[in-house]
């Protein structure tokens, strides 16, 4: 390979990698504010190669507990992994340990910045800004509290698969109640049926 095309060959990825960093990003802080509740405090680049990235997020995330009231919330730690490779992306999301047991919330200013992140989502992928919105909605009405988050995208194709999970704080029915721990499913194949399958 010549000098020059060399050049432009590693100029185009360049500029392709830092398109698919900031579309990682944007989907990131969707996940973590509007799917965990959460809010980043550190983003460490753990490794770094020609066709690879992996980022580690640290930050905190409130959860919702049976025995609390609403105006009370309870504040965990909230670790996630971010690998980038190619054009693949698979981002994992999990609340841990409580820093804060009982802390009065001004949620109201925290769904603003929520919305935010998902109207900047929807900007890049209308589809999969709408599969997290249901996640979330469809948590809320089985009584989910979600723990942990995970999702596979291909930014070729706009493939992706979501899973939720989460502790069962406000169980519906008399079967939930037998029920301690409920993930929740979202995949979209576009290649094959250009549907949302659930």
């Amino acid at each position: 390979m010549s000098g020059d095309i060399q050049k432009m060959f590693q100029s185009e990825y360049n500029r392709n990698l830092d398109e698919i960093i900031k579309f990682s990003d944007i989907l990131s802080k969707t996940l973590i504010n509007y799917l965990l509740d959460g809010e980043i405090k550190n983003t460490i680049i753990e490794d770094q190669s020609y066709d690879s990235t992996t980022i580690k997020y640290i930050g905190t995330a409130y959860s919702r507990e049976p025995s609390l009231g609403k105006n009370i919330e309870i504040i965990r730690r909230l670790e996630g992994i971010l690998t980038i490779e190619g054009e693949k992306l698979v981002l994992e999301l999990k609340k841990g340990e409580i820093r804060n047991k009982k802390t009065y919330i001004k949620r109201y200013e925290r769904e603003a910045d929520d919305l935010y992140s998902l109207k900047k989502l929807r900007e890049k992928d209308e589809r999969l800004a709408f599969s997290i919105e249901f996640l979330k909605n469809q948590s809320y009405l089985e009584g989910i509290d979600i723990r942990e988050a995970e999702i596979k995208y291909n930014i070729l194709t706009g493939e992706y698969k979501i899973r939720v999970c989460g502790k069962m704080v406000e169980p519906r029915s008399s079967v939930d109640l037998l029920i301690k721990e409920k993930c929740l499913y979202f995949e979209n194949k576009r290649q094959l049926t250009d549907q949302y399958n659930i």
